[in-house]
C-alpha cells in the first residue's frame, strides 16, 4: 500500500475525537492537549500531545514518539494496522481500501526483520554478508524455474537465475 494513502488517512484524523473517543479527560494549552500518563501513575498532567502533529512526549517518565497512529499503538498495545482500524471507528475517517495489504507487508516486515537478527547472531552464517544472499543460495532455484515455466514465463532458468527468483519453501528456516 502506497504512504500517501495512509498519510492522507492520517491527515484527515482530528487528535481531539481520538482522545474523547478513548473517554480521556484532556485539557488544551497552546495546541496541545493535556492529560494524565497513561504509561506511568501521576496525580498531575505531564503528558502533552500535539493537536495538529500528533506528536506525544510525557514530561513524568519520558515516553514520547511519533504521530497518533504510533500514541494508539503503545496506549492500547496494537499492531499498525489495527490501530487504524481503531481509529477509524473513533474518529468517523474511512479506512484506506488496501489495509488487509498492509497487513501482510507489515507481517513480511516483522519476519524479515526476526530473519536478520538471527542471521548477525549465527556465527555459522557469518560467512554470508548480505541476508538475501544466503536466502538465494539456500532456496530452491528447481521449484521456482518449474513456477515460472508454468505461468509461461519463456526462458525461465535464466530469469529465476538472474533476477535471483526462489521458492522459499521453508521460510522460517
Amino acid at each position: 500500500m502506497d504512504n500517501k494513502i495512509i498519510q492522507a488517512f492520517k491527515n484527515q484524523l482530528s487528535v481531539e475525537k481520538v482522545l474523547q473517543g478513548l473517554l480521556i479527560d484532556y485539557e488544551i494549552k497552546n495546541e496541545e492537549a493535556f492529560f494524565l500518563c497513561p504509561f506511568h501513575h501521576e496525580d498531575t498532567a505531564s503528558f502533552s500531545i500535539n493537536l495538529e502533529k500528533g506528536i506525544f512526549n510525557c514530561f513524568g517518565c519520558g515516553e514520547k514518539g511519533g504521530d497518533i497512529v504510533h500514541f494508539i499503538m503503545k496506549y492500547k498495545t496494537l499492531g499498525f494496522v489495527q490501530s487504524l482500524e481503531l481509529l477509524s471507528e473513533l474518529t468517523g475517517v474511512a479506512l484506506p481500501k488496501d489495509v488487509e495489504e498492509i497487513d501482510k507487508n507489515e507481517l513480511v516486515q516483522r519476519k524479515l526483520i526476526h530473519m536478520r537478527q538471527n542471521f548477525i547472531a549465527d556465527p555459522i552464517q557469518q560467512d554470508y554478508t548480505d541476508v538475501y544472499k544466503f536466502i538465494i543460495d539456500n532456496s530452491s532455484l528447481g521449484e521456482a524455474v518449474a513456477y515460472l515455466q508454468s505461468r509461461g514465463i519463456p526462458d525461465a532458468p535464466w530469469v529465476a537465475k538472474t533476477l535471483g527468483i526462489r521458492l522459499l519453501d521453508k521460510y522460517d528456516a
